[in-house]
């Protein structure tokens, strides 16, 4: 398969519509390793041990409730879940502007880490459901190229925000919390005109 052949599938309407909303998504998921990590350790001031807690959290959080989460989210929900999952995200990177220590960040990550644990399961499902039968692979891998470019492009956005407000600024979490919101919107949207 080559690039070509992967990029075949903007053809497909509803799959393009769904994979830029997801993209959105996808940039603010891409805030938890870097940006995330040069604001709590050089803006707020906790230790890196601390900075490292708040990424272990993350990951046990990950491992024991992950299975749990991706069950609870029934069949055909997916687009609810995607919604509620951005919701979560904006709330959750909204609040690093009010965090001032190390316990609220402790907030803050569980919060992010609910959003990313509903929202990984879910878009992975509903693209494969979109995806044409025949062209499956070809479409998943245009949706993960997309997330790979979110991940990308996300930390870069990050990056120019912390330049961009010195400090603790609630601006460079209340943009990011923006583009959740706005996938937030465009998730309910694309589940109002599927039913």
């Amino acid at each position: 398969m080559n690039l070509r052949e992967i990029f075949s599938v903007v053809n497909d309407q509803k799959f393009l519509i769904f994979t830029l909303i997801s993209f959105s998504i996808f940039i603010v998921w891409g805030q938890l390793v870097s940006p995330l990590s040069i604001y709590t350790v050089n803006r707020i001031g906790i230790s890196k041990s601390q900075h490292g807690i708040l990424f272990s959290i993350n990951g046990f959080m990950v491992v024991i409730f992950q299975y749990l989460i991706t069950h609870l989210i029934p069949d055909k929900k997916e687009l609810s879940a995607l919604w509620v999952g951005s919701l979560i995200y904006a709330i959750g990177y909204l609040s690093l502007g009010f965090a001032r220590g190390f316990s609220f960040l402790i907030f803050s990550m569980v919060l992010i880490t609910i959003a990313e644990m509903v929202i990984t399961p879910s878009s992975q499902s509903y693209a494969s459901k979109l995806a044409r039968l025949e062209n499956r692979g070809r479409y998943l891998a245009f949706y993960n190229l997309s997330q790979t470019f979110g991940w990308a492009f996300g930390p870069m956005l990050g990056g120019i925000l912390l330049d961009t407000f010195p400090g603790r600024s609630i601006f460079i979490w209340g943009m990011i919390s923006f583009i959740a919101l706005l996938a937030a919107l465009g998730f309910i949207i694309f589940k109002n005109k599927e039913n």
